[in-house]
């Protein structure tokens, strides 16, 4: 019993698919989601690669002075795709996919003044998402090198500007709306 229930990812998609969600018009929306955005930019690499940045399969760790120039290198040098990322955008992404219906989720959080933050936004927007960042001038767009490896990944985040999120943000009128609208909220607890 109980307010809460815990439900595994499988009890979840079985569950909405039998609610069929994707049938019933859901208010705009409905749902807002929080939290360090982040641009994925994932692509195969090689041991040399994971070697030069020093990390090894399956570290998940933050950007750091031996990065350096790792971002740069995988767009310059290897076959990338670009993936809107961080933990609630993630869930922001499913949650439209499983809904089926534009403008339903919607995300804040905080960005860049910069290409990244387009290409961010683009790819969030892409997936369904309805994007409402703060842009901040004093960093770039948070990042993730996302290094695959065969059946291996290295993630090495850089949350920059994703650390800048401020609540007054949301309390301005046209983004308090947001508030208003939404009927669940999702915040990730890194935010």
């Amino acid at each position: 019993g109980g307010l809460f229930r815990v439900w595994s990812w499988t009890q979840y998609c079985a569950m909405a698919s039998k609610l069929e969600l994707k049938h019933e018009k859901l208010p705009a929306g409905i749902l807002l989601c929080g939290g360090n955005p982040l641009l994925d930019i994932a692509a195969n690499v090689d041991q040399a690669f994971l070697e030069k940045y020093f990390v090894k399969a399956n570290d998940a760790i933050l950007f750091g002075e031996k990065r350096t120039g790792i971002y740069e290198d995988l767009a310059k040098n290897y076959r990338v795709e670009y993936v809107a990322g961080g933990s609630a955008q993630n869930t922001a992404r499913v949650a439209a996919w499983l809904l089926g219906q534009p403008n339903v989720v919607r995300y804040v959080g905080c960005v860049g003044s910069d290409d990244y933050a387009k290409t961010l936004e683009a790819a969030a927007r892409a997936d369904g998402v309805d994007t409402y960042y703060m842009h901040v001038s004093n960093g770039p767009t948070g990042t993730c090198a996302v290094c695959l490896t065969g059946k291996d990944r290295v993630l090495i985040a850089n949350l920059s500007a994703a650390n800048e999120y401020q609540i007054d943000h949301i309390l301005p009128a046209e983004n308090a709306k947001l508030l208003a609208d939404a009927q669940v909220f999702y915040y990730s607890g890194f935010f």
